[in-house]
């Protein structure tokens, strides 16, 4: 299902959502994802100098439109809009060509408010669990699993061969 640039422009309109609502939808779509990944792109060519020095590491429409042979150009067009309704994407005009330029801020925005704030929670988590894994492994290692399962009830029992029947027997 795509959402078009109605449903952004009445998310922002309702002033009741967070900012970047608008941003997290546009990239809920894998055609505008692959467009940026193709900006992105262009602009690491352009900070490389391997660009045409016209374009300065903009991506022109039509290119775009051809790196997308599945989407209609139509369909590249409301994609790129949604795009820079969402401040994802700067297009601008030089006579014929519009050359589309990749704007990461929105994205950094969404790193640093969801990422970072749940890294260092995430990070202590893992390193506390790795620590008790080492921990069990070095006090016994076989023998303190057995002794945890047992506890949990969840120790090896005579139908451990899942057959049914005690040690595979009838």
């Amino acid at each position: 299902m795509s959402i078009g640039t109605a449903d952004i422009e009445a998310d922002d309109r309702s002033g009741t959502g967070d900012q970047l609502d608008g941003v997290w939808k546009a990239l809920a779509n894998a055609d505008r994802r692959a467009i940026l990944d193709l900006l992105r792109d262009a602009a690491d060519r352009g900070a490389a100098g391997g660009s045409d020095p016209e374009t300065g590491g903009g991506l022109p429409t039509g290119d775009v439109v051809m790196a997308l042979p599945h989407v209609s150009r139509f369909a590249v067009m409301q994609q790129l809009k949604v795009l820079q309704q969402a401040g994802l994407v700067t297009s601008v005009k030089r006579g014929r060509l519009v050359l589309n330029y990749l704007n990461a801020v929105p994205i950094q925005m969404i790193y640093e408010r969801w990422v970072t704030a749940y890294e260092g929670h995430w990070a202590s988590s893992l390193l506390s669990l790795k620590g008790r894994l080492e921990g069990d492994s070095s006090a016994g290692g076989r023998e303190s699993g057995a002794a945890d399962a047992g506890r949990l009830g969840a120790g090896p029992s005579d139908d451990d061969d899942g057959t049914g029947t005690r040690g595979g027997r009838l």
